[in-house]
């Protein structure tokens, strides 16, 4: 699709609806449903609580993931407290030709010979589950980026579903349901001071990190295995939604939708005549303030000009 073709999309369509409305979707009603990451309804049973206290950090090193201050920070509460132990199970993708990026290869570099850091590499899934089923906590605190900010991470799920509380971000999907179910902590990964001490009370009270394991095997119960997420799915295979047919071009239709009849024959201040000015500076709004700005603006003109469009129809009727 060219700038001009999502322009136009955004100011004929606005952001969108239209074309779900020409397309036979009732708008008003829920037309997307989501199955997330989800796992086997039979959780694995827990290992009795580790002594030392044990924090685990596992997953393929990836070129957008930036696990820095938390393991840093972690690193350096162990050391002071003198006591807990961080695992950290991950290395090079096993699949895509990926080089180890150069933040692990530093992380490596100055955690190695950390007293408190022991790095396993990449083990087997079987034997990762038994070294989580063991642990106390999970580190999953990244760097803000796009990527992890959408999405639904698979190594999460997989910490819960293990009974471990996990240290994650505030920005991600998951984290209000982090947060609701108590099933960890979700922190601003930039906030040292908050990452400290959540390690803090984890070293001084490891009965909080247990009761929080627990909830977190609560939520995958009750959120996140197969037989619960994919119910969006059936119930969508036991009953699809078949859009309706449409004939009339686009404009026309959003018009009459909106209860404008004739929308060719009345317009008056939206002409195509206008277009061209409009790609313009819908272009400079792109340029300048980017998307998410450009469809703000998009949608204020439409319901600006629909509402003209309405006056002056509902006058012209009762002349």
């Amino acid at each position: 699709m060219s700038f001009d073709d999502l322009v136009q999309l955004l100011i004929l369509g606005g952001a969108g609806l239209a074309w779900l409305l020409a397309s036979g979707i009732d708008v008003t009603e829920p037309c997307i449903d989501a199955v997330p990451v989800c796992l086997s309804p039979e959780l694995p049973a827990r290992l009795p609580p580790a002594d030392p206290i044990t924090l685990v950090y596992g997953g393929v090193y990836l070129p957008w993931q930036d696990p820095t201050l938390g393991l840093t920070v972690a690193a350096e509460v162990l050391a002071s407290r003198k006591k807990g132990i961080l695992l950290i199970l991950g290395g090079r993708h096993p699949t895509y030709p990926i080089a180890v990026p150069a933040i692990f290869q530093k992380l490596e570099k100055e955690l190695k010979s950390h007293p408190h850091v022991r790095f396993l590499g990449m083990r087997p899934h079987r034997e990762l589950i038994e070294i989580y089923r063991g642990a106390t906590a999970a580190m999953d605190l990244m760097a803000h980026n796009y990527e992890r900010e959408l999405a639904f991470t698979t190594r999460t799920v997989e910490y819960m579903w293990c009974g471990l509380p996990v240290i994650y971000n505030d920005y991600a999907e998951l984290s209000p349901l982090i947060s609701r179910y108590r099933a960890g902590w979700a922190l601003d990964p930039a906030d040292r001071a908050g990452i400290e001490q959540v390690l803090t009370e984890i070293l001084d009270h490891p009965e909080t990190a247990h009761e929080r394991g627990r909830n977190a095997r609560r939520l995958v119960a009750e959120c996140l295995t197969w037989d619960r997420a994919v119910r969006p799915l059936v119930a969508f295979l036991h009953n699809p939604r078949i859009a309706r047919s449409r004939t009339a071009d686009l404009p026309s239709y959003v018009a009459e939708e909106l209860g404008i009849r004739n929308f060719w024959e009345r317009r008056n201040s939206f002409t195509w005549r206008r277009l061209k000015p409009m790609f313009r500076t819908a272009r400079l709004l792109y340029q300048q303030r980017g998307l998410k700005h450009l469809a703000q603006q998009t949608l204020i003109f439409f319901k600006r000009e629909f509402y003209d469009f309405g006056r002056r129809a509902k006058w012209r009727e009762t002349e």
